[in-house]
C-alpha cells in the first residue's frame, strides 16, 4: 500500500538511512516487470537547408566535451504549448519549496542567447558563458582531437552549439554553485531534438506538455505523428508525465470526469477526453509500450476557470483574474497484464488519485497547465523507483533527491504555504505578462482604466510631468501592455479566452462600456496567420473560459448577458532579424499579414476599427498609446476602456523587452 504524503510527520528532513523504510513504503512494494530498453530505430532525416534534425553531430560534440549532460539528473520537457511555463514552475518549486539548486534550459531566448541558460532562476554569468562558448567552438572544430582535416569540423547547427554550450556551462560551475537538477526544454519535436541526448538512468521524468499542430513543415500535420515524435524523448524503462491534453474548444471533455487510474486505447479515451486528446494520449501510450515506460495521466481542473469562480487582482474594467483550485495527484500507470485489457495502462491496486494542495494561480491556461503539471511531475518523481532499484536497497542513484521532494510535498499547512509562495514567484516572461512600457509620445497620459498609467510626480530620470496645456512635449507615456508569445492557433485561442476574462464585466456590471483592443502583431514566416487572426479577434465573452469560441453575433450574445461592444485596432510589424543563433527564422512581411484580414468573416470584419502596418516597434507603440488617448477624448472618460496586446511571436516579445530595457537605462 502506498503511503500518502499526509501521513508523514512534521519533522526536519532526516538522514537517508533513517528514511529507508519509509521510502520503500512510499513508492510501494510491487511493480510489474519492465521491458528491456528497445533497440535503436533508424534515424529520420528532414530535407531542410536551415534545420538539420539528427543526433549524430550533437552526440559526437558532447562526447568531445566529456559528456557534460550526464553529470546531472534531468527533467526533460517536450510538447507544443506550455513547456516554458511548466519548466518555470518546476524550477521554482524545486528551489523554494525543496531547497534544491536548479539549472534550466529554455529556447528560444528573449533578449540574448545567454537567457536560455539559467542557474537558480538567474541567467548564467557572462564569464562562464564565454568560457563554455570557447570550449564548444574548439570541440566542434576538432582542434583538440588530433583528427585529420576531413574529420575535423562537425559543422554543428546553431541550436546544437547552443545546447552543448548550456550543458558545458553547468558543468563548469564549482560544486557549491552547480545545479542538483537540470530542467531541459526540447527545442523542436522530441525524438531528433538536440536535447534528446541523456542517459536513461539520469532522466527523472519525461514530461509531455499539451500537443498541437505547429512547425508543420518539419513535423507534419498528422496529430498522432506529432505526438509520437514528441514522445521520442521517453527513455527505455523511464517515467513519463503527460499533461492534460484536453482542448479549450472542447467544452464537453472539459466538463467530463477523467479516470486518472487508467489509460485506454484511443476509442476508450475519446468520450472522456475528446478526440483531440485521445489521439495524443494514444500515440504517447504506444510509444511508452515500446519503451517499457511508466505513465502518469496529468489533470487540470478546468472548471476553476469559470468566471463565477474567479477573483481579480486589480480593480477597474480591465481585470487580472486569478483562479483557486485543488491539485489532484494521479497515480503511476503500468502496462496491464490482464488479457481483458490489452494495451491498457492501469494503476496498481490500492493506489488511487489523491488530493493535493489548494492553490491560487493566474487564470490562464499556461499557468494552470504549468503549475498542475509541475506539481504532478514532482509528486510522481518522489514516488517513482526505476526497475533497476526494485529489491535492491540504495540502488537508485536519485533516492535521496526523491526523498527530499517527497517530504516537501507533505500535506500540512506550512508546506502548502511554501508551495503557494513558490508558485507566486514564477514570472514567465512573454506568457500573459503585464508590462508597463514607457513610450516617447506627444500625448497626455490617461488613467489606468484606459490601459495607461498616470504619471504622478517625477518620471524616471528626474523630469517632471508636464501639464497638458503647455506647449512642451509630454513626458513618455507609460502604457500597460498584455504581452503573450502565442504563435499557433491553440495558444492564440488560450490568449483570446484570457482576454475575454480580463474585459468581461462582472455579473453586477451593466456591461455596456465600449472596449477597444489594440493589437500589435508579428508572425514568423510559415505560420497559419489567418487561423491565428480568427482565434485572436473572435471575442466570445462566454460564461466559461473553456467554451469554444462562439459564433453568435453580438445581438445573440446580448440575449445571454449584456456585453460590451468590442472593437479592434490591429497593427502589424516585423520582428528583428537575424535572431541570434537562429538564422533560419524569418519574419512575415507586415503587408502580407494585413492582407490576411480579408479572410475574416463579416462579423469579425465589422469589429475592425483600424488596421495599419509599421516597420518599427517604437512607431507601433506610439500608435497604440495615441489610440488610448483618442478613445478617452471621444466620450465620457469613465466609459473608455482600452487594452493593448502584443502577441504573435516570441521574437516580437523579445524586441519589446529589449526596447523596455533601453528606455529605463540611464
Amino acid at each position: 500500500m502506498t503511503i500518502r504524503l499526509s501521513c508523514l510527520p512534521s519533522l526536519p528532513l532526516p538522514s537517508r538511512s533513517s528514511l529507508h523504510l519509509f521510502w520503500h513504503g512510499f513508492v510501494s512494494s510491487a511493480s510489474p516487470k519492465m521491458a528491456s530498453h528497445p533497440k535503436m530505430v533508424p534515424q529520420e532525416t528532414v530535407n531542410n537547408k536551415r534545420i538539420d534534425l539528427s543526433l549524430d553531430r550533437i552526440r559526437t560534440l558532447l562526447q568531445r566535451l566529456g559528456a557534460p549532460q550526464d553529470k546531472f539528473p534531468i527533467v526533460h520537457i517536450a510538447g507544443t504549448n506550455g513547456k516554458g511555463s511548466t519548466s518555470a514552475y518546476i524550477d521554482s518549486l524545486l528551489q523554494h519549496t525543496i531547497g534544491i539548486r536548479t539549472g534550466r534550459f529554455n529556447s528560444p531566448h528573449l533578449r540574448e542567447e545567454r537567457d536560455c541558460c539559467r542557474v537558480n532562476g538567474q541567467v548564467i554569468t557572462k564569464g562562464v558563458w564565454a568560457q563554455a562558448g570557447e570550449q564548444v567552438a574548439a570541440a566542434d572544430a576538432g582542434l583538440t582531437e588530433g583528427l585529420t582535416e576531413e574529420q575535423l569540423s562537425l559543422h554543428s547547427t546553431p541550436f546544437e552549439l547552443l545546447v552543448a554550450r548550456a550543458f558545458v556551462s553547468y558543468a563548469l560551475l564549482p560544486q557549491a554553485e552547480a545545479p542538483a537538477v537540470l530542467i531541459v526544454e526540447v527545442g523542436l519535436g522530441g525524438r531528433l531534438d538536440a536535447t534528446n541526448v541523456f542517459s536513461p538512468r539520469n532522466v527523472l521524468a519525461s514530461v509531455i506538455c499539451p500537443v498541437d499542430r505547429d512547425h508543420e513543415a518539419l513535423l507534419g500535420s498528422d496529430l498522432a505523428g506529432i505526438a509520437s515524435h514528441k514522445a521520442g524523448i521517453i527513455p527505455g524503462g523511464g517515467l513519463c508525465v503527460i499533461a492534460d491534453q484536453r482542448r479549450a474548444d472542447d467544452p464537453q471533455s472539459i466538463n467530463t470526469e477523467v479516470d486518472l487510474a487508467c489509460l485506454r486505447a484511443a476509442q476508450g479515451e475519446q468520450t472522456p477526453t475528446g478526440s483531440h486528446a485521445a489521439t495524443i494520449l494514444n500515440a504517447i501510450r504506444q510509444a511508452a509500450i515500446e519503451r517499457g515506460a511508466r505513465l502518469v495521466k496529468g489533470y487540470v481542473p478546468w472548471g476553476a476557470l469559470s468566471p463565477t469562480q474567479l477573483n481579480s487582482s486589480s480593480s477597474g474594467p480591465i481585470r487580472q483574474p486569478t483562479a483557486a483550485l485543488r491539485i489532484r495527484y494521479a497515480p503511476t500507470l503500468f502496462p496491464s497484464v490482464l488479457p481483458t485489457k490489452p494495451g491498457h495502462y492501469v494503476a496498481r491496486a490500492g493506489d488511487p488519485p489523491v488530493s493535493g494542495p489548494a492553490i491560487r494561480l493566474p487564470a490562464t491556461r499556461a499557468a494552470m497547465t504549468g503549475a498542475c503539471t509541475a506539481l504532478q511531475t514532482l509528486f510522481s518523481i518522489a514516488r517513482d523507483e526505476p526497475p533497476s532499484a526494485f529489491g535492491a536497497a540504495g540502488s537508485d542513484a536519485h533516492e535521496e533527491l526523491k526523498l527530499q521532494i517527497a517530504f516537501a510535498l507533505r500535506e500540512e499547512s506550512e508546506r502548502e504555504q511554501r508551495i503557494q509562495q513558490a508558485l507566486d514567484t514564477v514570472r514567465w516572461e512573454g506568457r500573459c505578462a503585464w508590462l508597463d512600457v514607457r513610450v516617447p509620445h506627444d500625448v497626455s497620459v490617461v488613467s489606468p482604466e484606459e490601459g495607461m498609467i498616470e504619471s504622478e510626480g517625477p518620471v524616471p530620470g528626474g523630469a517632471a510631468a508636464d501639464h497638458p496645456e503647455t506647449s512642451r512635449p509630454s513626458p513618455p507615456a507609460c502604457i500597460k501592455i498584455l504581452v503573450d508569445g502565442a504563435h499557433n492557433s491553440a495558444s492564440a485561442l488560450a490568449l483570446r479566452q484570457y482576454i475575454d476574462l480580463c474585459i468581461s464585466p462582472p455579473s453586477s456590471s451593466s456591461g455596456d462600456r465600449p472596449i477597444t483592443v489594440t493589437w500589435l502583431m508579428a508572425f514568423s514566416k510559415g505560420k497559419d496567420i489567418s487561423g491565428m487572426l480568427h482565434a485572436l479577434l473572435s471575442s466570445s465573452l462566454s460564461s466559461s473560459l473553456d467554451e469554444s469560441i462562439t459564433k453568435l453575433s453580438i445581438n445573440e450574445a446580448t440575449n445571454q448577458r449584456p456585453q460590451p461592444l468590442v472593437r479592434n485596432r490591429v497593427g502589424f510589424l516585423p520582428f528583428s532579424t537575424p535572431v541570434e543563433g537562429m538564422p533560419w527564422v524569418q519574419s512575415a512581411r507586415p503587408d502580407e499579414c494585413l492582407a490576411q484580414l480579408d479572410s475574416l468573416d463579416a462579423t469579425l470584419a465589422s469589429s475592425l476599427a483600424d488596421a495599419k502596418t509599421f516597420e518599427r516597434l517604437e512607431d507601433a507603440l506610439q500608435w497604440a498609446a495615441q489610440g488610448a488617448k483618442d478613445m478617452s477624448l471621444e466620450g465620457k472618460e469613465e466609459e473608455a476602456v482600452h487594452l493593448i496586446v502584443l502577441c504573435g511571436s516570441l521574437y516580437l516579445v523579445g524586441d519589446l523587452y529589449r526596447f523596455q530595457e533601453r528606455r529605463i537605462e540611464p
